[in-house]
C-alpha cells in the first residue's frame, strides 16, 4: 500500500492561545487581501493599457474608413464623367453615321 493519509484532530485553542491564533489568522487574511489588491491593481493597469491601445486602433481605422469613403466618392464621380463621355462619343459616332447616310442619300437623288 502506498502512503495512508492520517487524520489529524485539531483542537480549538483556548484563552491567550486563542487570541494569538485569531491574530495570526487575521494577519494571514490581511496579507491575502493585500496580495489580491495588488493583483487587482495590476489587472486594472493592463485593462487600461488595452483600452487605450484599442481606442487608438479604432481611431486609426475610423480615419482610414473616412479616407476610403472620400476616395470612393471621387472614383464614382470620375466614373460618372467617364460614362457621360462614353455616351457622348457613342452619340457622336451615331450622328456621324447618320450624316454619312444622309449625304449618300442626297447624292443618289
Amino acid at each position: 500500500m502506498k502512503g495512508k493519509i492520517k487524520a489529524v484532530k485539531l483542537t480549538k485553542p483556548k484563552g491567550e492561545e486563542a487570541s494569538r491564533y485569531a491574530a495570526v489568522l487575521l494577519e494571514e487574511v490581511r496579507d491575502q487581501f493585500q496580495v489580491f489588491g495588488e493583483g487587482l491593481g495590476a489587472l486594472r493597469d493592463q485593462v487600461d493599457t488595452f483600452q487605450k491601445r484599442t481606442e487608438e486602433r479604432f481611431d486609426r481605422i475610423e480615419f482610414e474608413i473616412v479616407s476610403i469613403k472620400a476616395e470612393l466618392r471621387a472614383i464614382k464621380e470620375m466614373l460618372d464623367r467617364k460614362a457621360d463621355r462614353d455616351y457622348v462619343e457613342k452619340l457622336e459616332k451615331r450622328l456621324q453615321r447618320l450624316e454619312t447616310e444622309v449625304a449618300t442619300l442626297r447624292r443618289s437623288r
